[in-house]
């Protein structure tokens, strides 16, 4: 029973969050702020609001049910969009039915703040399952044979280390980063700037050399 994940306001990075979702179920988040000590540096963690299913066994499902490496990309960029405020999570679930009924599937329930956690997933996917095997057939074989814990687990773990992305907007820039849309509102969360940023970036680089491949979220 994977934990939802939380995300921190300061450095922006995953970890476990104190509520968890197991196959087939739901847990609907709705006027709460859930928030806790980010593991990593200390600063404020939050669940963000919305509907939350197991997002991997949904994805791992539509891999099951025929869904390629190329839909899993065009999954992964509308998702992207959505995180982005460019795309709503209903023109996101019709588009991703046009590429694999599959997919389409996914998008129940959800809302913009899953597409933080649902972008990481599917990166994290490509990176180690299909970016790690000698076929696109071999790596769906692979993980459809492992253990769904097996595969949540390893997800999660890697989400944990992944590099999220840099904003496109600063404290001092005027503009909002992209993900004012799915964090906190600025009131309840800790100071973001440039420099914070850039600081992160390099201990994620230094992260990189100590333990091997380390994601970057798009």
């Amino acid at each position: 029973m994977p934990a939802i994940p939380q995300f921190c306001s300061q450095c922006g990075r995953a970890s476990p969050g104190p509520i968890f979702v197991g196959t087939g179920s739901k847990v609907i988040i709705r006027n709460a702020t859930l928030e806790s000590l980010c593991p990593f540096c200390g600063g404020p963690a939050f669940v963000l609001e919305g509907s939350y299913t197991n997002l991997v066994a949904g994805v791992v499902s539509a891999i099951r049910e025929g869904a390629s490496k190329a839909n899993l990309l065009e999954l992964r960029d509308i998702a992207v969009s959505v995180r982005k405020g460019q795309t709503t999570p209903r023109e996101a679930k019709a588009e991703s039915a046009a590429i694999n009924p599959a997919l389409g599937a996914i998008w129940s329930g959800l809302g913009a703040p899953q597409a933080v956690l649902l972008v990481g997933i599917l990166t994290i996917i490509l990176t180690f399952y299909y970016g790690q095997s000698g076929s696109e057939e071999a790596a769906r074989q692979t993980l459809l044979g492992e253990k769904s814990l097996q595969v949540q687990e390893r997800i999660l773990k890697e989400l944990q280390k992944a590099v999220p992305p840099v904003p496109s907007g600063d404290a001092n820039s005027g503009r909002a980063p992209d993900s004012a849309a799915v964090l906190p509102p600025k009131s309840i969360r800790g100071p973001s700037t440039g420099k914070s940023n850039r600081k992160e970036r390099r201990k994620q680089a230094a992260l990189k050399r100590r333990s091997g491949t380390v994601v970057e979220l798009p």
